[in-house]
């Protein structure tokens, strides 16, 4: 197994492999092996999805199956406030993140990641943006979901009352036009 190959100590194989998630630590070490990362590498993202695992563990969620977009998007809101990190917290989230990605994407090659988010009063606002993005602007689906993620935490701060005709108004205060 490749976790073995990362690392020696019992108590953190015991820790990577505990549930929720402990079932697919091995296979996404073995992954991470394959593709030629380096152990110091595998260590950090297996140690960042450990953080996820402990989480979800803490929640009481259950493998059904599928990890959910609801659940790592919770987990990465509720984390910061989580965190004891000895260096700067902006880079340790940020690794934090991209180990999370990693293994987003690890789980979606063997469809076990469930990217749909339930639908939200905003779904069709959003859709319409990301739709004229990729059809007049020509974006990248790269560039596309940083657009999803900025303009969904906008969206989200603007609460649930806040609709389209609600952000026209808005918008006609604010530049005098009414």
């Amino acid at each position: 197994m490749g976790l073995e190959q990362a690392f020696d100590a019992p108590y953190t194989l015991q820790r990577l492999r505990s549930h929720p998630l402990g079932a697919l630590v091995d296979d996404f070490c073995d992954s991470l092996l394959s593709q030629g990362f380096s152990r110091y590498t595998v260590r950090r993202h297996l140690a960042n999805v450990s953080h996820l695992n402990a989480w979800l563990a803490g929640k009481g969620w259950r493998w059904s199956g599928t990890l959910s977009r609801k659940e790592v998007e919770g987990f990465l809101e509720a984390y910061p406030d989580r965190c004891r990190n000895r260096g700067p917290v902006e880079d340790h989230l940020h690794r934090v993140g991209h180990s999370i990605n990693r293994f987003i994407e690890f789980l979606s090659q063997k469809a076990l990641y469930d990217a749909l988010a339930p639908a939200t009063i905003y779904q069709p606002l959003l859709e319409g943006y990301l739709g004229w993005m990729r059809d007049h602007q020509h974006v990248g689906e790269g560039t596309l979901e940083v657009r999803r993620h900025g303009v969904v935490q906008f969206l989200e701060w603007l609460g649930t009352k806040d609709t389209a005709s609600d952000m026209t108004g808005i918008y006609m205060e604010a530049h005098g036009d009414t």
